[in-house]
């Protein structure tokens, strides 16, 4: 769990700070503090910062201070001290207000008070709360990537250290998949990232496979995967918010009734961010059709081959041959059910040509692909082929 501004004024040091605007902001979370010496905020300052304010050399009128908070409010500043002493005698009431509207917590600190002791017990505890989760994310990732007589063994390591998830009801887990190249671009998407996490999956475990892959581990007790499906799409919604299209992809893994069976779920997790459709982000493993399962299981990508190179094979080889995409055109046939009308508007081709192709497509396999047993049989070699692909690219 991550450190707040409740926990920093939980510390023996900020006994005698005084809470006195933006309460409803104390659930914020603090990565890091830093001493404010300039009426100016942009430059210098982190996102979910706690600030202290000396006051020193800058305009201490209201509307300047008010400003300094909006500024502060549009780089999500958690919360601000402000040293009494000096500079300031007494925050404004008008401040007080303003800083209540933004849900900014405002913080009276005397003068008296050393700012090296908060920010001392600050630090120590962002890094033990850190180093916590590193563990538990440690002993998820050898659990997951472990053998199987060890499955027992890391469970229970992970029950004795984790209150927060239930390690005997059913639970899922989930592979987001982040762009690189976004990731390389943005040094701070994986603090907005593990900061989106904690906001919507509270009761969470997780751990960064590589660069661009985070492992979660969520508790799913009543196997609402319509419920989790919409939270990961709440969760794409709000990094494309704060730090644009980063996600590639997000595969939900199958609810697994026990701790042990965790491996399982992340196996389903990564076949379900496989097979996903191009225009779906977030998909789910039950929500996989049976022969999508149960070709994800095939190993040999020589069977696949087999299974669809007596059909689609033809069409391949006539594609190459002529620059031409028959195979597309017969894709879409079958996702239309054999609708002429509406295969040649999703193809934006006039209906006599969708004609002409369904003919040329007849005559290469020598079969009648109007048929419902056609049908089947195509669909069934396309899922064939696709998994082929997704094997080869691996």
């Amino acid at each position: 769990m991550e450190v707040t501004v409740e926990d920093v004024m939980n510390l023996p040091s900020t006994k005698n700070c005084k809470v006195v605007a933006g309460r409803l902001g104390l659930c914020k979370t603090v990565r890091w503090f830093l001493g404010l010496l300039s009426p100016v905020v942009e430059p210098w300052v982190h996102e979910h910062e706690v600030l202290f304010v000396y006051g020193t050399g800058m305009d201490t009128s209201d509307s300047a201070l008010i400003f300094l908070l909006e500024q502060c409010a549009n780089k999500e500043v958690s919360a601000g001290f402000l040293i009494i002493g000096p500079v300031f005698e007494r925050i404004p009431e008008a401040v007080i207000a303003r800083a209540d509207e933004l849900k900014l917590p405002l913080i009276e600190m005397p003068n008296e008070v050393p700012v090296v002791d908060i920010t001392k017990e600050m630090a120590e505890l962002i890094m033990n709360r850190h180093r916590m989760w590193d563990e538990k994310g440690i002993l998820l990732k050898n659990l997951i990537f472990g053998h199987e007589s060890d499955y027992e063994k890391y469970g229970k390591q992970l029950g004795q250290v984790c209150g927060d998830l239930e390690f005997h009801s059913y639970m899922n887990i989930i592979c987001v998949r982040f762009d690189e190249q976004e990731m390389r671009m943005n040094s701070s998407v994986g603090g907005d990232v593990e900061q989106t996490v904690l906001s919507l999956f509270p009761k969470s475990l997780y751990f960064w496979n590589n660069d661009n892959e985070l492992v979660l581990l969520v508790n799913n007790i009543e196997r609402d995967i319509a419920r989790l499906e919409q939270t990961c799409k709440s969760f794409v919604k709000h990094l494309q918010q704060i730090s644009g299209n980063v996600v590639a992809g997000i595969g939900i893994g199958n609810a697994v009734p026990d701790i042990v069976n965790v491996p399982e779920s992340y196996q389903n997790a990564g076949k379900a961010l496989c097979y996903r459709e191009e225009e779906q982000i977030v998909s789910s493993y039950e929500k996989l059709s049976n022969i999508r399962k149960l070709l994800s299981e095939v190993d040999g990508s020589q069977v696949l081959r087999f299974c669809f190179q007596n059909t689609l094979g033809k069409i391949l080889e006539y594609d190459e041959q002529h620059e031409s995409n028959l195979l597309n055109t017969l894709r879409v046939y079958l996702e239309e059910e054999g609708n002429i009308s509406k295969s040649s508007q999703k193809l934006f081709i006039h209906r006599n040509t969708m004609v002409y192709r369904i003919n040329k497509i007849n005559g290469l396999l020598g079969m009648e692909i109007e048929k419902v047993s056609s049908m089947i049989e195509l669909n069934i070699a396309f899922c064939c082929y696709d998994q082929f692909v997704v094997n080869h690219n691996q």
